[in-house]
């Protein structure tokens, strides 16, 4: 409504459409059904003056609600390669702008994609379709006076992708039944059906069994002859069309089925050779008779069967060549005919292609040694030939466990070898070589010791037994007490001097006395360790050693004055013989002085029986010091010694007693510890 306050006595004009009421001074305009035809500029004149109003329409964007309705039940369907157009209807002034918008993203122009916006409708259009295309698809209008959006669905559609290979599941010789997956892919839209195609066997005609699509996917085709060979294919269809067809299924010959062969009977082992094995059997009991067998086989290495023959064996028998010597092989066969193949039947146990069966043994021709010495740092290398049917496992051993470490080992079919590149004493021991397979076993020890310069002793001590004498103890080196031919060397210095001068040679105990020195006089003491490789580094005596002069002196101020005499004398004991406890494997030195003259001869007793030559004793005697030396005591050692000193004036006897004992003996350790606590309250 229109409302205008002119001046008085108006000149009024009828419009169509409108009301012109005059309420005193007050004229209205009253537009009861405003249109656009009424939009316009209107202008009121009275007694020359005048005065203008413009109306306009100004209504928001809707869109009607039936077609919001439509766009949300029904999304827009278009194949792919195909132009999608989207018109939606709308009403609103002024024009409002219209947005477009894709899974919540705006769409804008691009060479597919065209926007347009008529007085009443937008516009979308998608060229050349692709499955991308497909989703939500959004429309947003809006101007000054409000807004309006219509959502919709855009499903771009393609035939279904390939359906699976059919599958025979039965067969008659009118009907054969087929079975198949749903495709992976159904392009956008579900899978309607499946049309079933056939063929002969050889022909290129594919020929359609059903008019309408098939629903599921299992379909039995009927109408066939009778013993014709046929494929089948299946084509998915959805609501873009068929796709594209499977691949063909195996062929089938229409007819009734055959049933399969049994179990094959008695399969053994005929013959044998160093390369071939020969294999019977006879036909089964059960199922329709074969056209065929399958023999297969494996090595006892691998888990995977193999044919022995291309096609089937027709026969009975059948001799497998071309197998490796001594090589163990597991056999399994199967009957087949037209119906099928059998389950197989598997030999009891695996078959050597070998030889007659025999033990294992040692080649001992090729010179192999039961002892050897290796220098530390340098090579072990044991190399052992033997013969066995089959040939023998080889088991190397040292000290009775299975080596592993540094040690290289080859193996053959009849020979092995042992290296160690780089030996180390710790590869001293006893290696064993053992053979086996199933039908025995063989045995062959070698001792082998790693032989180095020895480690020196230790912990040399010096005391005086005897006047003139130094008796000299030290720890043993440890490779003199496990090589016996190892020994102590024992070397003096003067202390005025540089030079240093063996005093022994071969000294196999841990005990030495020093005779032939000097009164007055200074030494430094040395011993080394010695073996076949050489020497080991000194053990010196950290002090020099005074051989007190004094005291020689002394004795001799004691003597009478000199009287022309007779000197010679009966042999008599000035340091007798001390009874020793040793432990069982250590050495025992027992040590006694004498004087006579001239001078007596010695000799050595073990009870009543004379061991003064026996090599396992040692004993030195010099200057009228006795040393006697039992290396390594045993059990049997034990005993009453004796020495006796004569010459033709008279004689003399000293005589010990030597216990060895076991650790585990209680009772002489008893005693033993009781005789130093003894000594201990003596000093205190």
């Amino acid at each position: 409504m229109l409302t205008l306050r002119p001046t008085p006595d108006p000149q009024i004009t009828d419009l169509p459409g409108v009301q012109i009421v005059k309420q005193g001074a007050v004229h209205k305009l009253i537009f009861p059904s405003m249109g656009p035809e009424h939009e316009g500029k209107y202008t009121f004149r009275a007694k020359g003056t005048e005065s203008e109003a413009s109306v306009f329409i100004a209504d928001p964007p809707t869109i009607d609600p039936s077609v919001l309705e439509a766009l949300a039940a029904h999304a827009i369907t278009v194949k792919v390669g195909h132009t999608a157009h989207i018109k939606v209807p709308f009403r609103g002034k002024p024009l409002p702008k219209v947005t477009w918008y894709k899974d919540g993203m705006e769409v804008t122009e691009e060479e597919r994609v065209s926007m347009e916006r008529g007085e009443d409708q937008a516009l979308l259009t998608i060229s050349n379709c692709v499955r991308e295309d497909s989703g939500l698809i959004l429309l947003k209008l809006k101007n000054d006076h409000g807004s309006a959006t219509a959502t919709l669905h855009l499903s771009v559609l393609e035939p279904p992708g390939f359906a699976s290979q059919p599958q025979v599941t039965d067969v008659t010789k009118e009907a054969v039944t087929i079975t198949w997956n749903a495709p992976t892919q159904d392009g956008g839209a579900p899978v309607l059906g499946y049309i079933v195609e056939r063929r002969k066997k050889g022909s290129n005609l594919w020929v359609p069994v059903n008019k309408d699509p098939i629903q599921g996917t299992k379909c039995t085709v009927d109408g066939l002859l009778e013993d014709t060979e046929y494929e089948f294919r299946v084509i998915a269809v959805n609501k873009a069309g068929p796709g594209q067809p499977s691949v063909p299924s195996s062929s089938v010959v229409a007819k009734d089925p055959v049933k399969p062969p049994g179990l094959v009977q008695d399969l053994h082992v005929s013959d044998s050779s160093n390369s071939s094995i020969s294999l019977a059997w006879r036909e089964p009991a059960e199922g329709d008779p074969p056209s065929g067998y399958i023999l297969e086989m494996r090595a006892e290495d691998t888990k995977e069967w193999s044919k022995c023959t291309k096609i089937p064996i027709s026969g009975t028998c059948y001799t497998v060549g071309g197998l490796i010597e001594r090589q163990k092989y597991f056999f399994r066969i199967r009957a087949v005919n037209e119906a099928g193949v059998g389950e197989p039947v598997e030999l009891d146990k695996g078959v050597r292609a070998m030889p007659p069966p025999a033990a294992p043994k040692f080649d001992l021709s090729a010179r192999l040694k039961s002892h050897m010495v290796v220098r530390a740092g340098t090579a072990l290398c044991i190399h052992a030939a033997f013969s066995g049917s089959p040939p023998p496992d080889v088991i190397w051993q040292k000290d009775g466990v299975p080596t592993k470490g540094r040690e290289t080992i080859t193996k053959s079919k009849n020979h092995s070898q042992f290296l160690i590149n780089s030996t180390k004493r710790s590869d001293s021991g006893v290696y064993r070589i053992l053979l086996q397979n199933e039908f025995g076993e063989a045995r062959y020890d070698i001792h082998v010791r790693v032989a180095d310069f020895p480690r020196p002793p230790t912990n040399l001590r010096l005391f005086e037994e005897v006047p003139n004498t130094v008796t000299l103890t030290w720890n043993h080196s440890p490779d003199v007490q496990e090589d016996g031919e190892a020994h102590y060397v024992i070397m003096k210095r003067d202390a005025s001097t540089a030079t240093w001068y063996t005093a022994a040679e071969r000294v196999f105990s841990n005990k030495y006395t020093v005779t032939g020195l000097l009164p007055g006089r200074k030494y430094y003491f040395r011993v080394v360790a010695r073996n076949e490789i050489g020497d080991s580094e000194p053990l010196d005596s950290r002090d020099t050693w005074l051989i007190n002069k004094d005291q020689i002196q002394d004795l001799s101020a004691k003597l009478k004055p000199y009287e022309k005499k007779d000197w010679r004398h009966a042999p008599r004991f000035v340091t007798p013989l001390k009874p020793h406890t040793v432990l069982r494997g250590q050495d025992c030195t027992m040590t006694c002085a004498f004087l006579g003259n001239p001078r007596p001869t010695v000799t050595l007793y073990k009870g009543d029986v004379n061991i003064t030559a026996n090599s396992k004793f040692w004993y030195n005697s010099t200057s009228g010091v006795c040393t006697l030396v039992i290396p390594t005591c045993t059990l049997k050692d034990s005993g009453d010694y004796s020495v006796l000193v004569e010459n033709e004036l008279g004689k003399d006897r000293s005589s010990c007693t030597l216990t060895v004992y076991d650790k585990d003996d209680k009772s002489v350790v008893a005693s033993i510890t009781e005789s130093l606590q003894k000594k201990s309250k003596h000093l205190m």
